[in-house]
Parts: C-alpha cells; sequence; structure tokens
C-alpha cells in the first residue's frame, strides 16, 4: 500500500478493517481531542501498514512535532521562512502559527540537556520520517485537535 491510498480517516478505517458505524459507535460521546486521538491510531495503524513498534533499543520511531508561533512571532519571520509555517490553528482566541516537524525516537527519550520531552503514546509512532511528515501535513487538524484542544470560536 502506498500511503497516498490513505488520504481520509474513512481511508483508513477501511483498510483497519473497521466500518464508519463501529468508528461512530467507539467515539460516541468522547471529547473531541479524545476522538481525535482514537482516528489518529487508525491512521497510523494504516499508514504503517503492518509495522509495530517492537520497543528494541536500537528501533527508531518517529514522531510527529508542531513548533507553534503567536501572531506578533509569526509577524517577525521573513518571507520564505512564512512558507515553512503552512498550518494555522486557533486555540482559544489567539491563533497560531504551526511549523509540523518529525523527530527520531530511541528509549529513553532525553534531549541533549538530559531533560525529558514530552511525547505522543507510542501508539502513534510511525516507520519512517516520509510516512510521518505526510501524515502530519495530511491530517494536520487531527493532531492540532489532539495536541491543543478542540478549536473555539473567537467571539
Amino acid at each position: 500500500m502506498k500511503k497516498e491510498d490513505v488520504r481520509t480517516l474513512d481511508d483508513a478505517l477501511r483498510i483497519c478493517g473497521v466500518t464508519i458505524d463501529q468508528y461512530k459507535a467507539q467515539t460516541n460521546g468522547l471529547p473531541e481531542d479524545v476522538r481525535a486521538f482514537i482516528a489518529l491510531r487508525y491512521i497510523v495503524e494504516a499508514l504503517n501498514d503492518g509495522w509495530k513498534p517492537s520497543h528494541a533499543a536500537q528501533e527508531i520511531r518517529w514522531f510527529v512535532w508542531f513548533d507553534v508561533l503567536s501572531d506578533a512571532e509569526y509577524g517577525t519571520l521573513r518571507p520564505h521562512d512564512k512558507a515553512n509555517w503552512p498550518v494555522k490553528c486557533q486555540c482559544g482566541r489567539i491563533y497560531h502559527h504551526a511549523i509540523v516537524r518529525v523527530y527520531p525516537d530511541r528509549s529513553p527519550l532525553v534531549d541533549g540537556q538530559g531533560l525529558m520531552q514530552g511525547q505522543y503514546p507510542i501508539a502513534l509512532a510511525f516507520r519512517d520520517a516520509d510516512t510521518a511528515r505526510y501524515a502530519a501535513t495530511r491530517f494536520s487538524e487531527a493532531f492540532l485537535t489532539l495536541c491543543f484542544g478542540p478549536q473555539r470560536s473567537s467571539a
């Protein structure tokens, strides 16, 4: 299967053998961010095409990461840098610009200063950077909902 075969949640559900009615029954009444997590689990499963993390010490898993700027910070960027910040999300009444990044993970997750980093659950790990980048771009709204909660009106 090619990753381009997974363009929608419906595509992912079909590949995973789940009907839309089953998905709706699973997620009925759940908060929007929890529904986003469940949707992303199916999307990740479909895109990984059978690959599952083995938790081996040398295994590299890829995760999606969003760097977020306020409108004021975004305004200070040069035009060519702004082109790299394609996603705009609304968190409460503040608009943010998010750039999608992917990063490799080896256990334990420690940054260069020895500090533990927050991460998504292993259920949202990708087999390679290209697949993670595709998912982050194609399904950015689901990732943003999971990270920052549902969009709220600005009124």
